[in-house]
């Protein structure tokens, strides 16, 4: 989780006994394809606060009370507030339940996304912790007549992780980021998978995930995107180099490597990737010795270790090997 998604998702300090901050909504999507609360950085002791958000008619309101206490280390806002929508078809709020997993925690998103009827709702907390953990929540709504329902949790809890139809690849320590492109919204994330799988948290980046929600549900849509997904290869292939280098180190080799990987697949360029990696490898550059030393773990061959990775993971089917050693 780093300094700048907290900073940017916790904007405003106000210090009046129950905050409130109105994000004005978007008279259609044609102009806002989605809209978003500005969640106040902190609040006094002692003091709740309120955030609201309106989109196409329907509006969700986010009420947390005085007592609760700010668990992060960064501060916050509550995170186990009442959260209500009210929708344009009937203009009454409406309860939604928060899973009882985000307890404590503090608010950092509260987004209205276009969804068919009614907007799905995306609320995201933050539990505290240099590098963990965003839990994220997506209620979408199938039709006016019925209620919200879950379309995606992701949560720490062991009897959250992964619960509605959306299965998405997802990385804690980053969440989801909305961004509109063509008058789409696009949720932007990582693949949980590889941090800490090949060193360090620092060391090993998570390639880059785009979904988007279709028929309530969110769907990996990453390979539609391919000018982003290059740009975030290029990224990590700069961290490749950088770590093969003289002056470089090696604790981020392996991590970035393997993101890279990734990513070239998504871009149906795993075989030539693949055969890079081969080329390092010959040159000594991805030895047992380096790659123990990056994982902590006196055991293991990178190539092996990564071809395994990646195939177990969905990525890469038909693009590396199947079998390596």
């Amino acid at each position: 989780m780093s300094f700048r998604r907290i900073l940017s998702a916790l904007a405003v300090v106000l210090l009046s006994p129950l905050v409130s901050v109105i994000s004005a909504g978007a008279s259609s999507p044609t102009t806002t394809p989605y809209s978003c609360a500005r969640v106040p950085m902190s609040v006094p002791a002692g003091r709740g606060f309120a955030v609201s958000t309106t989109l196409d008619g329907s509006t969700v309101h986010f009420v947390a009370p005085s007592s609760t206490p700010i668990p992060t280390p960064y501060g916050g806002v509550p995170g186990d507030g009442r959260l209500t929508v009210a929708t344009g078809s009937t203009n009454s709020p409406t309860s939604v339940r928060l899973p009882t997993q985000f307890s404590g925690t503090a608010l950092i998103t509260l987004c209205l996304v276009p969804d068919g009827a009614s907007p799905a709702v995306l609320v995201e907390t933050y539990s505290g912790g240099a590098h963990c953990c965003v839990d994220t929540i997506l209620f979408d709504r199938p039709s006016s007549r019925q209620p919200y329902r879950i379309a995606l949790l992701e949560a720490l809890s062991e009897n959250a992780l992964s619960s509605g139809p959306s299965r998405i690849p997802y990385d804690p320590n980053q969440g989801l980021s909305l961004r509109s492109l063509h008058g789409q919204s696009l949720f932007f994330g990582g693949d949980g998978n590889f941090p800490y799988t090949f060193g360090c948290y620092a060391c090993t980046p998570s390639p880059l995930v785009i979904s988007a929600l279709e028929g309530g549900r969110l769907v990996d849509v990453s390979s539609h995107y391919p000018a982003l997904i290059r740009r975030d290869a290029g990224t990590l292939w700069s961290d490749v180099l950088a770590s093969t280098s003289t002056s470089g180190g090696y604790a981020s080799l392996f991590g970035s490597l393997s993101a890279w990987v990734a990513d070239e697949c998504v871009l149906a360029r795993g075989s030539a990737a693949w055969r890079e990696v081969e080329t390092m490898n010959s040159e000594g550059f991805l030895s047992d010795a380096r790659y123990h030393e990056a994982i902590f773990s006196p055991k293991g061959s990178f190539l092996p270790d990564l071809d395994h990775f990646l195939l177990t993971h969905g990525y890469c089917r038909g693009q590396i090997p199947v079998k390596v050693g």
